[in-house]
Protein backbone atom coordinates (compact mmCIF):
# COMPACT_ATOMS: atom_id res chain seq x y z
CA UNK A 1 0.00 0.00 0.00
CA UNK A 2 1.31 3.48 -0.89
CA UNK A 3 2.48 5.66 1.97
CA UNK A 4 -0.25 8.23 2.79
CA UNK A 5 0.35 11.94 2.29
CA UNK A 6 1.68 13.10 5.67
CA UNK A 7 3.64 16.35 5.29
CA UNK A 8 4.61 16.43 8.97
CA UNK A 9 4.86 12.69 9.56
CA UNK A 10 2.45 10.76 11.75
CA UNK A 11 3.21 12.01 15.27
CA UNK A 12 3.65 15.73 15.83
CA UNK A 13 4.44 16.81 19.39
CA UNK A 14 2.76 20.01 20.57
CA UNK A 15 5.82 21.03 22.56
CA UNK A 16 5.67 22.67 25.98
CA UNK A 17 7.77 25.78 26.50
CA UNK A 18 10.03 25.08 29.50
CA UNK A 19 10.22 27.86 32.08
CA UNK A 20 12.51 28.05 35.10
CA UNK A 21 12.90 30.01 38.32
CA UNK A 22 10.38 32.07 40.29
CA UNK A 23 10.02 34.52 37.39
CA UNK A 24 9.28 31.69 34.92
CA UNK A 25 12.02 32.66 32.49
CA UNK A 26 12.35 30.66 29.27
CA UNK A 27 14.56 27.66 30.03
CA UNK A 28 16.64 27.13 26.90
CA UNK A 29 18.64 24.34 28.54
CA UNK A 30 15.36 22.58 29.30
CA UNK A 31 14.29 23.09 25.68
CA UNK A 32 17.41 21.30 24.46
CA UNK A 33 16.92 18.48 26.98
CA UNK A 34 13.29 18.06 25.99
CA UNK A 35 13.94 17.93 22.25
CA UNK A 36 16.71 15.39 22.81
CA UNK A 37 14.28 13.34 24.92
CA UNK A 38 11.91 13.31 21.92
CA UNK A 39 14.55 12.15 19.42
CA UNK A 40 13.15 9.15 17.55
CA UNK A 41 9.77 9.49 19.30
CA UNK A 42 8.18 12.18 17.15
CA UNK A 43 8.31 13.20 13.50
CA UNK A 44 7.79 16.93 14.09
CA UNK A 45 7.19 19.43 16.83
CA UNK A 46 4.84 22.41 17.02
CA UNK A 47 6.44 25.33 18.80
CA UNK A 48 4.48 28.06 20.62
CA UNK A 49 1.04 26.52 20.28
CA UNK A 50 -1.57 25.99 22.98
CA UNK A 51 0.65 23.51 24.81
CA UNK A 52 3.59 25.88 24.41
CA UNK A 53 1.78 28.77 26.16
CA UNK A 54 2.38 30.85 23.04
CA UNK A 55 0.24 33.84 24.08
CA UNK A 56 2.44 34.42 27.15
CA UNK A 57 5.73 34.54 25.21
CA UNK A 58 7.18 37.93 24.25
CA UNK A 59 8.19 38.71 20.66
CA UNK A 60 11.87 38.62 21.65
CA UNK A 61 11.49 35.26 23.38
CA UNK A 62 9.56 33.98 20.39
CA UNK A 63 12.38 34.80 17.98
CA UNK A 64 15.00 33.17 20.20
CA UNK A 65 12.88 30.08 20.76
CA UNK A 66 12.42 29.60 17.02
CA UNK A 67 16.15 30.05 16.38
CA UNK A 68 17.18 27.55 19.02
CA UNK A 69 14.45 25.05 18.20
CA UNK A 70 15.43 25.19 14.51
CA UNK A 71 18.98 24.11 15.38
CA UNK A 72 17.88 21.44 17.85
CA UNK A 73 15.18 19.84 15.70
CA UNK A 74 17.42 19.78 12.64
CA UNK A 75 20.08 17.94 14.65
CA UNK A 76 17.45 15.49 15.96
CA UNK A 77 15.93 14.80 12.53
CA UNK A 78 12.56 16.41 13.26
CA UNK A 79 10.54 18.98 11.37
CA UNK A 80 9.78 22.30 13.06
CA UNK A 81 6.30 23.75 12.76
CA UNK A 82 5.82 27.19 14.31
CA UNK A 83 2.40 28.31 15.49
CA UNK A 84 1.97 31.79 13.99
CA UNK A 85 -1.75 32.26 14.53
CA UNK A 86 -3.24 34.97 16.73
CA UNK A 87 -6.58 36.78 16.67
CA UNK A 88 -4.99 39.62 14.68
CA UNK A 89 -4.28 39.01 11.01
CA UNK A 90 -1.46 41.56 10.78
CA UNK A 91 0.39 39.98 13.70
CA UNK A 92 -0.18 36.50 12.32
CA UNK A 93 1.18 37.55 8.91
CA UNK A 94 4.25 39.05 10.60
CA UNK A 95 4.77 35.85 12.61
CA UNK A 96 4.51 33.72 9.47
CA UNK A 97 7.09 35.82 7.65
CA UNK A 98 9.45 35.53 10.63
CA UNK A 99 9.00 31.76 10.85
CA UNK A 100 9.87 31.46 7.17
CA UNK A 101 12.93 33.67 7.57
CA UNK A 102 14.17 31.67 10.56
CA UNK A 103 13.97 28.36 8.72
CA UNK A 104 10.79 26.69 9.97
CA UNK A 105 9.54 23.66 8.04
CA UNK A 106 5.91 24.70 8.34
CA UNK A 107 3.47 26.95 10.17
CA UNK A 108 0.32 26.33 12.16
CA UNK A 109 -2.52 28.84 12.10
CA UNK A 110 -5.31 28.73 14.68
CA UNK A 111 -8.84 29.99 14.13
CA UNK A 112 -8.81 33.61 15.39
CA UNK A 113 -9.95 33.48 19.00
CA UNK A 114 -12.03 35.99 20.96
CA UNK A 115 -13.17 38.06 17.97
CA UNK A 116 -14.79 34.95 16.36
CA UNK A 117 -14.94 35.93 12.66
CA UNK A 118 -17.51 34.39 10.35
CA UNK A 119 -16.67 32.66 7.04
CA UNK A 120 -15.54 35.76 5.09
CA UNK A 121 -13.12 36.79 7.83
CA UNK A 122 -11.91 33.22 8.29
CA UNK A 123 -11.13 32.86 4.61
CA UNK A 124 -9.31 36.19 4.36
CA UNK A 125 -7.32 35.54 7.55
CA UNK A 126 -6.08 32.07 6.65
CA UNK A 127 -5.31 33.05 3.06
CA UNK A 128 -3.28 36.09 4.12
CA UNK A 129 -1.21 34.09 6.59
CA UNK A 130 -0.63 31.26 4.11
CA UNK A 131 0.59 33.75 1.51
CA UNK A 132 2.99 35.28 4.05
CA UNK A 133 4.39 31.80 4.72
CA UNK A 134 5.47 31.52 1.07
CA UNK A 135 6.30 27.94 0.13
CA UNK A 136 6.00 26.63 3.70
CA UNK A 137 3.21 24.08 4.24
CA UNK A 138 0.38 25.34 6.44
CA UNK A 139 -1.41 23.37 9.15
CA UNK A 140 -4.77 24.92 10.04
CA UNK A 141 -5.85 24.41 13.65
CA UNK A 142 -9.55 23.93 14.40
CA UNK A 143 -10.22 24.03 18.15
CA UNK A 144 -13.58 25.66 18.92
CA UNK A 145 -13.28 24.85 22.62
CA UNK A 146 -10.42 27.37 22.80
CA UNK A 147 -11.42 29.86 20.11
CA UNK A 148 -15.17 30.10 20.67
CA UNK A 149 -16.06 29.24 17.07
CA UNK A 150 -15.58 26.29 14.76
CA UNK A 151 -13.98 26.90 11.37
CA UNK A 152 -16.76 26.85 8.81
CA UNK A 153 -16.52 23.51 7.01
CA UNK A 154 -17.20 24.85 3.49
CA UNK A 155 -14.69 27.67 4.05
CA UNK A 156 -12.02 25.23 5.16
CA UNK A 157 -12.64 23.01 2.13
CA UNK A 158 -12.42 26.05 -0.14
CA UNK A 159 -9.13 27.15 1.44
CA UNK A 160 -7.50 23.75 0.92
CA UNK A 161 -8.68 23.68 -2.69
CA UNK A 162 -7.66 27.23 -3.55
CA UNK A 163 -4.49 27.89 -1.51
CA UNK A 164 -1.72 25.54 -2.60
CA UNK A 165 0.32 25.50 0.61
CA UNK A 166 -2.64 24.84 2.95
CA UNK A 167 -2.13 21.10 3.13
CA UNK A 168 -3.26 19.89 6.55
CA UNK A 169 -5.69 20.39 9.41
CA UNK A 170 -5.29 19.73 13.12
CA UNK A 171 -8.87 18.76 13.94
CA UNK A 172 -9.70 19.29 17.62
CA UNK A 173 -13.45 19.87 17.51
CA UNK A 174 -14.06 16.32 18.70
CA UNK A 175 -16.45 15.71 15.80
CA UNK A 176 -15.76 12.65 13.69
CA UNK A 177 -18.54 13.83 11.37
CA UNK A 178 -16.58 17.03 10.68
CA UNK A 179 -13.39 15.04 10.13
CA UNK A 180 -15.18 12.58 7.84
CA UNK A 181 -16.68 15.36 5.75
CA UNK A 182 -13.24 16.93 5.26
CA UNK A 183 -11.82 13.63 4.00
CA UNK A 184 -14.86 13.00 1.81
CA UNK A 185 -14.51 16.42 0.15
CA UNK A 186 -10.71 16.64 -0.10
CA UNK A 187 -9.43 13.07 -0.33
CA UNK A 188 -6.04 12.10 1.04
CA UNK A 189 -3.62 12.45 -1.88
CA UNK A 190 -2.74 16.12 -1.20
CA UNK A 191 -4.44 16.76 2.14
CA UNK A 192 -3.63 15.42 5.60
CA UNK A 193 -5.95 15.26 8.58
CA UNK A 194 -4.35 15.12 12.03
CA UNK A 195 -6.22 14.38 15.23
CA UNK A 196 -6.00 17.23 17.73
CA UNK A 197 -6.94 15.01 20.67
CA UNK A 198 -4.73 12.07 21.68
CA UNK A 199 -7.67 9.89 22.67
CA UNK A 200 -9.24 10.30 19.20
CA UNK A 201 -6.12 9.41 17.22
CA UNK A 202 -7.27 5.90 16.35
CA UNK A 203 -10.82 6.97 15.37
CA UNK A 204 -9.39 9.76 13.22
CA UNK A 205 -7.09 7.26 11.49
CA UNK A 206 -10.16 5.14 10.84
CA UNK A 207 -11.91 7.95 8.92
CA UNK A 208 -8.83 8.73 6.80
CA UNK A 209 -6.48 10.70 9.04
CA UNK A 210 -2.71 10.20 9.07
CA UNK A 211 -1.76 10.89 12.67
CA UNK A 212 -1.96 13.21 15.63
CA UNK A 213 -0.72 16.52 16.95
CA UNK A 214 -0.09 15.19 20.40
CA UNK A 215 0.43 16.12 24.03
CA UNK A 216 0.89 12.52 25.19
CA UNK A 217 3.82 12.08 22.81
CA UNK A 218 5.97 13.91 25.36
CA UNK A 219 5.68 10.64 27.31
CA UNK A 220 4.73 7.91 24.82
CA UNK A 221 5.65 9.23 21.39
CA UNK A 222 7.26 5.95 20.38
CA UNK A 223 4.08 4.03 21.18
CA UNK A 224 1.91 6.51 19.29
CA UNK A 225 4.19 6.14 16.27
CA UNK A 226 3.82 2.37 16.59
CA UNK A 227 0.03 2.68 16.78
CA UNK A 228 -0.18 4.87 13.68
CA UNK A 229 2.15 2.65 11.68
CA UNK A 230 0.29 -0.49 12.77
CA UNK A 231 -3.06 0.93 11.71
CA UNK A 232 -1.75 2.19 8.37
CA UNK A 233 -0.23 -1.26 7.78
CA UNK A 234 -3.70 -2.79 8.38
CA UNK A 235 -2.73 -4.27 11.75
CA UNK A 236 -5.81 -2.83 13.40
CA UNK A 237 -5.67 -5.28 16.30
CA UNK A 238 -2.23 -4.05 17.41
CA UNK A 239 -3.28 -0.43 16.95
CA UNK A 240 -6.35 -1.01 19.13
CA UNK A 241 -4.27 -2.68 21.84
CA UNK A 242 -1.91 0.28 22.04
CA UNK A 243 -4.86 2.68 22.10
CA UNK A 244 -6.53 0.84 24.97
CA UNK A 245 -3.29 0.48 26.93
CA UNK A 246 -2.54 4.19 26.94
CA UNK A 247 -6.05 5.66 26.90
CA UNK A 248 -6.09 6.18 30.72
CA UNK A 249 -2.84 8.14 30.48
CA UNK A 250 -4.16 10.22 27.58
CA UNK A 251 -7.21 11.13 29.66
CA UNK A 252 -5.14 11.84 32.77
CA UNK A 253 -3.10 14.40 30.83
CA UNK A 254 -6.27 16.47 30.62
CA UNK A 255 -7.40 16.37 34.27
CA UNK A 256 -6.76 20.12 34.22
CA UNK A 257 -6.23 22.74 31.55
CA UNK A 258 -3.50 21.80 29.07
CA UNK A 259 -0.48 22.15 29.50
CA UNK A 260 -0.76 22.06 33.30
CA UNK A 261 -0.78 18.23 33.61
CA UNK A 262 1.89 17.49 30.99
CA UNK A 263 4.27 19.98 32.60
CA UNK A 264 3.68 18.25 35.93
CA UNK A 265 4.39 14.89 34.28
CA UNK A 266 7.60 16.10 32.67
CA UNK A 267 8.76 17.55 35.97
CA UNK A 268 8.12 14.18 37.67
CA UNK A 269 10.50 12.68 35.10
CA UNK A 270 13.11 15.34 35.83
CA UNK A 271 13.05 16.81 32.34
CA UNK A 272 11.85 20.36 33.13
CA UNK A 273 10.71 22.47 36.06
CA UNK A 274 7.01 22.55 36.84
CA UNK A 275 6.66 26.22 35.93
CA UNK A 276 3.85 27.93 34.06
CA UNK A 277 3.01 31.55 33.39
CA UNK A 278 -0.14 33.07 34.80
CA UNK A 279 -3.02 32.70 34.37
CA UNK A 280 -2.00 29.02 34.37
CA UNK A 281 -0.80 27.35 37.57
CA UNK A 282 0.83 24.15 38.84
CA UNK A 283 -1.31 21.03 39.01
CA UNK A 284 -3.20 20.72 42.36
CA UNK A 285 -2.05 17.84 44.57
CA UNK A 286 -5.20 15.70 44.25
CA UNK A 287 -4.94 15.83 40.46
CA UNK A 288 -1.19 15.24 40.62
CA UNK A 289 -1.87 11.97 42.46
CA UNK A 290 -4.30 10.92 39.71
CA UNK A 291 -1.77 11.74 37.00
CA UNK A 292 1.14 10.00 38.73
CA UNK A 293 -0.98 6.85 39.17
CA UNK A 294 -1.79 6.83 35.44
CA UNK A 295 1.91 7.26 34.67
CA UNK A 296 2.79 4.36 36.96
CA UNK A 297 0.16 2.13 35.37
CA UNK A 298 1.51 3.01 31.93
CA UNK A 299 5.02 2.03 33.02
CA UNK A 300 6.41 5.54 32.66
CA UNK A 301 6.93 6.41 36.32
CA UNK A 302 8.22 4.11 39.03
CA UNK A 303 6.04 3.74 42.10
Amino acid sequence: MAEPFAPFGHVVTALVTPFAGPEAQVDYTGLARLIEHLRGKTDSIVLLGTTGEGPTVTPEERTELIRRARELTAAAGMKLIVNVGTNDTRTSVKNAAEAKELGADGVMVVMPYYNKPGPPGQYAHFRAVAEAAGELPVLIYNIPGRTGRIIDLDTLIRLVREVENIVAVKEASGSLDYASQLISALGTSHFALYAGDDSLTLPVLAVGGVGVVSVASHLIGDRLLEMCRAYLASDTGQAARIHQTYLPLMKALFVDTNPIPVKAALSMLGLIEDRLRLPLYSLPEEKRAELSLAMEQAGILER
